[in-house]
């Protein structure tokens, strides 16, 4: 290896260790010989820089990304309170009936009676001055104190189903069980960035449910004759990128991320599961991200490049209006839909917009 610098590089490794920097020069070592699991001979080029810029490019990677998931398990934690809240009432983590395993719910409740006697936050102290039973604060002060890890346990472990559906389409997955599986993922990188772990170069533990929404932007893998997605950070970014977008916040993330990968060579892009196109497809997810923003509907994409409608035409009232668009975008061929159906909700007004003889080129305005 090629140090330009011997001093720097004394004073790096005295303050990093020496075994925490061999994970990132290790992909560059000459292959081992069939008895050595290491070689410990550098391939020729190979510079102290260059693995000291991998190193900070990781650390980096990592504020990044443990930002993105703060903003998520924040969303989750918000939407799975008001559900649950009310549904179930202010106590209802308290209810034994509502979560599936007694033996597990009897253990988070106990961490969490823990969290509440250490924690000395000001609404806990409060919640103490003011009630002495229940021992635990109302559902939307508990979750404060959840780590993300014991959050998805109990949105896991929630039994009524509709709430964890409609929790999943509130950040922007389309069903309850990849909601549970992203929500594990989320969980396990967000430990590796708190604990200073690397993702660069890394396959994880853990892997991302298939989301068929999304499978025009992940990598998938075959993994035992199964198409899975690949179990590096990237496709974890990509899902990231999308339940951000979901948001709909205005946020320079966005282009800080992509900045900050513009960074490093197309190789160590590759080790973390890149493809060659990713500038391409990351363009293709925003503006998939973007429609999804303002039709949340799979129906509706269709429909937005054969009708010149304004997005606040397409908030329709009922299902038979969302079914007759669905016709319409298969067929172009309207259909009037029955009075009897349609009593409390008035069909809108359409008249086609064109020449008779450009049927398959109409469009369909509200007036």
């Amino acid at each position: 290896m090629q140090v330009d610098d011997i001093e720097a590089a004394k004073k790096w490794l005295e303050g990093v260790g020496y075994y925490r920097m061999s994970a990132y020069w290790l992909p560059f070592e000459e292959p081992p010989a069939e008895d050595q699991t290491r070689s410990k001979k550098f391939r020729p080029g190979t510079n102290f820089t260059k693995i000291h810029d991998l190193y900070v490019f990781d650390r980096r990677l990592r504020v990044v990304l443990l930002e993105a998931i703060e903003r998520i398990e924040i969303h989750v934690r918000s939407r799975w309170t008001y559900r649950m809240s009310h549904a179930y009432g202010s106590h209802a983590h308290l209810d034994h009936n509502l979560f599936a395993g007694a033996t597990n719910h009897a253990e988070q409740l106990v961490r969490l009676a823990r969290a509440v006697e250490k924690s000395e936050e000001t609404f806990i102290q409060h919640y103490r001055t003011k009630y002495t039973e229940p021992f635990s604060p109302p559902l939307w002060a508990s979750t404060e104190l959840m780590t993300m890890g014991e959050l998805s346990k109990w949105v896991q472990a929630t039994k009524d189903n509709s709430i964890k559906s409609a929790v999943a389409r509130d950040i922007g997955l389309p069903t309850r069980e990849t909601l549970e599986g992203t929500l594990q993922v989320f969980a396990y990188v967000r430990n590796i960035c708190a604990h200073h772990g690397r993702l660069w170069n890394r396959r994880l533990v853990k892997r991302l449910p298939y989301i068929r929404r999304y499978r025009n932007d992940l990598v998938i893998a075959a993994v035992q004759g199964q198409q899975q997605p690949d179990n590096r950070i990237y496709n974890v970014i990509v899902v990231l990128l999308q339940l951000l977008h979901s948001q709909a916040t205005d946020s320079t993330y966005f282009a800080r991320l992509r900045d900050l990968v513009d960074d490093i060579e197309d190789q160590d892009r590759t080790s973390m599961g890149f493809p060659d196109d990713w500038r391409d497809q990351a363009l293709k997810t925003r503006e998939r991200s973007a429609l999804r923003s303002i039709y949340p509907r799979p129906q509706r994409l269709g429909l937005f490049h054969l009708c010149q409608m304004q997005p606040q035409h397409c908030g329709l009232a009922s299902a038979r209006h969302r079914r007759l668009l669905s016709q319409l975008d298969k067929n172009l061929t309207p259909i009037r839909p029955r009075r009897s159906r349609l009593r409390q909700f008035p069909p809108p007004r359409w008249q086609f917009a064109g020449m008779p003889r450009q049927r398959s080129r109409m469009s369909l305005v509200r007036i």
